[in-house]
């Protein structure tokens, strides 16, 4: 009973936390863009020669790390930055097709009048992100590290953790590959896994996120210190 009553502001902390900071994934986390990546599977393998999976092959890969499915799809690894460029331009040309998941607007002005600073760490391009999102939420987004680099997600997180001075166990990131995670734990920051993304929400699961979210309404919930865990 004495080790329950001393565990009692630990529990009480658990659910009532909130995070001093949240950084974002863009893709498949707050952007609805698996569908159009999906569409340009078939143009990007006939350019760089290369296979073409077929839907059974995509679930499977959705459960891979990056560097398993580029191993499986037998992808050079100098094609990869030339890959995804091609694709950030592409993406460019066609913009307006890409939307935000919905509630993600709603989520951001909440968590901005919560006084959560806000981040957005994504490989895609900071003015495709900032198309996407509109000027309304950009204004309201306190760090974006944004496009390709040889460097990991890790050190663009460390990046914004360094220019917010909140320390990384008051911080969140919020993704859906497992490569987001696996940056995560290199800084031991906490990780929120969306079930909606790129990757498979029992492939993220498998890698203790500290918190996992169902839905954007969740998320929201969670995030402003109105959901229990």
């Amino acid at each position: 009973m004495k080790d329950d009553v001393k565990l009692l502001p630990f529990i009480v902390r658990r659910i009532f936390l909130t995070y001093k900071l949240v950084i974002f994934d863009f893709d498949g986390t707050i952007a609805d863009t698996f569908p159009w990546v999906l569409d340009k599977l078939e143009y990007i393998a006939a350019k760089y020669n290369l296979k073409h999976p077929d839907a059974h092959e995509i679930e499977l890969l959705r459960t891979f790390s990056v560097p398993q499915a580029v191993k499986r799809l037998n992808i050079p690894t100098w094609k990869i930055p030339l890959i995804s460029r091609d694709v950030q331009k592409l993406m460019h040309t066609q913009i307006d097709t890409i939307n935000l998941f919905n509630g993600i607007p709603e989520m951001f002005h909440k968590l901005h009048r919560q006084g959560i600073v806000v981040g957005i760490a994504s490989s895609n391009s900071k003015e495709n992100i900032e198309r996407v999102i509109g000027e309304e939420i950009a204004n309201i987004i306190d760090y974006f590290d944004c496009g390709i680099s040889l460097n990991g997600k890790d050190k663009r997180l460390k990046s914004i953790l360094r220019k917010s001075g909140i320390a990384v166990e008051n911080s969140l990131y919020v993704g859906d590959e497992i490569r987001d995670i696996e940056s995560t734990k290199k800084i031991d920051m906490p990780f929120g896994a969306v079930s909606w993304g790129y990757a498979k929400v029992e492939a993220l699961k498998a890698l203790c996120p500290q918190e996992v979210f169902n839905s954007v309404q969740d998320m929201t919930k969670k995030l402003i210190g109105d959901g229990v865990r």
